[in-house]
């Protein structure tokens, strides 16, 4: 297999791709390093697993980033707010339309 990755700085790279058959493609411009196994990454509860090298030594490892919450707190509350408003004009709306349906019932059958 060949790994390919981009330096980050110095010392650390982050992998790009990685290639089981590299013979199948020009790799000869990008930064790269033959290996036989990709060490696999640990379920690490809250984070996502990012594919690391050390450099120069062509190490893999893992980097763990946490995963941050998309909605605070107070952003919930006001779509909940705005979800309950909603819900509710709907509901308004539909006994409209059912008081409309039955006055006309009415003045179809007199």
């Amino acid at each position: 297999m060949f790994v390919t990755y981009r330096k980050q700085n110095d010392s650390v790279g982050k992998v790009d791709a990685i290639y089981s058959n590299p013979e199948d493609f020009d790799l000869s411009n990008v930064d790269g390093f033959d290996i036989e196994e990709i060490p696999e990454a640990q379920a690490v509860a809250g984070t996502y697993s990012v594919l690391m090298v050390k450099l120069p030594s062509n190490e893999l490892y893992y980097d763990y980033i946490a995963i941050q919450p998309t909605n605070s707190l107070e952003q919930l509350i006001n779509e909940n707010t705005l979800l309950k408003a909603q819900v509710k004009a709907q509901s308004e709306h539909s006994d409209f339309i059912d008081n409309v349906i039955s006055e006309l019932a009415t003045q179809l059958y007199k």
